[in-house]
């Protein structure tokens, strides 16, 4: 009984979810909505679920396997939320009907559901055999067809990271540590569900467990999420600056078409750039931004970028970050704060948190900042 009541809580729990962010304004209300229709997809699903678990689908029996249907169109769904977050095109645009795959091994068993017999169709929900099919069967399609879009769904995001890297000192506002924790999660939910259905001859049991971990799931990702929203204005105007400015072909290298600057005005730029950068500090703002940086060099963002890109061989983001790790370095062999202030000095550098500090610190350095700091006091003595 208790049981029943958290599958019907949760069903209820993320339709209300889904019917809030449904109607929720923001910047980019046709991706928010995209996360409703995903959310009522799997709210959907959860209640065909809690209907098998309980045996009440019995009295539907022509809802069986309907919710594969809809729980494998969620997942292109929740991908199309990502490219609508992240102002991204879809790496499948060419061949766009392939998103409408995951239709197919749903309908299949629902339609041979609903030919049997209906004392047929008692015998499939009861045994798992849905006439000459097993469940097994459709969870392996699914899983495969999940971690397909898992996958482009983390590509997308680090090609919108890496692009953010161009135009800005720091990322932790695009990381989208929600939806990369999500989809994690999803994945291992999946896995799990496969390995229950391939080990346990027990629907019952298997559909018991999928509830229970899809209500932990979604309250630990939503709670996340609705505490700390991704700001979809910022992540709209960003995509679009950054697809203005300069066109990324991977992480390390930077196309600009038939871009050109004669070698005065780049060693001109040059020049005025690393006296700011020594005379004026501006990289221990922890918000500066190319366009930042360019209005203070009275310079275009594009030329801006090309300078650093050209005569560095690094990006922006390692660019600041490169000046940002010295300011550290020099603070660590002069401050006498203990390690427990070594946060202090990651802000007092430029940088707006512990990790990503100690993220570039080892990149730059080869030692985290305590390493570091033991090491010249070693020097010292």
């Amino acid at each position: 009984m208790l049981l029943e009541f958290i599958g019907y809580f949760s069903f209820f729990n993320l339709l209300l979810l889904a019917i809030i962010y449904f109607f929720k304004k923001d910047s980019v209300a046709s991706g928010t909505r995209i996360l409703a229709y995903w959310l009522a997809s799997v709210a959907y699903t959860q209640l065909i679920l809690t209907l098998f678990y309980t045996h009440d689908i019995e009295k539907v029996k022509y809802l069986a396997y309907s919710e594969a249907i809809v729980f494998y169109m969620s997942m292109p769904l929740f991908y199309f939320y990502i490219l609508r977050l992240t102002n991204s095109q879809d790496s499948l645009s060419h061949m766009r009907w392939f998103h409408f795959v995951p239709l197919i091994p749903g309908l299949i068993y629902w339609g041979v559901h609903n030919s049997l017999s209906p004392e047929e169709q008692l015998i499939s929900i009861r045994t798992a055999y849905c006439g000459p099919l097993r469940d097994e069967w459709l969870n392996i399609i699914g899983i495969c067809l999940q971690i397909f879009y898992i996958r482009l769904a983390y590509k997308t995001i680090q090609n919108f990271v890496s692009k953010a890297k161009l135009t800005l000192s720091n990322v932790d506002k695009v990381e989208i540590k929600w939806v990369q924790f999500m989809l994690t999660s999803f994945l291992f939910i999946a896995i799990f569900y496969i390995s229950l259905c391939i080990l346990i001859n027990n629907k019952r049991i298997i559909d018991l467990v999928t509830i229970l971990s899809f209500d932990l799931f979604f309250f630990l990702i939503f709670v996340k999420h609705l505490v700390h929203p991704p700001d979809y204005k910022y992540f709209s105007q960003l995509s679009i600056l950054a697809e203005e400015t300069i066109h990324s072909g991977n992480n390390s290298s930077i196309r600009y078409k038939g871009f050109r600057m004669r070698e005065d005005e780049i060693n001109n730029l040059n020049f005025r750039l690393l006296s700011i950068m020594e005379n004026k500090k501006p990289y221990l703002n922890s918000e500066l931004s190319l366009s930042g940086l360019a209005d203070m060099l009275n310079t275009t963002t594009h030329r801006l970028s090309f300078v650093i890109n050209t005569t560095m061989e690094m990006n922006y983001f390692d660019f600041i970050n490169s000046y940002r790790i010295k300011e550290a370095m020099n603070l660590l062999q002069t401050a006498q704060e203990i390690d427990s202030k070594i946060v202090a000095i990651a802000f007092d550098s430029g940088f707006n948190n512990r990790t990503s500090f100690h993220l570039a610190f080892k990149k730059f350095t080869g030692l985290t900042p305590k390493e570091y700091r033991e090491k010249q006091v070693k020097v010292t003595v």
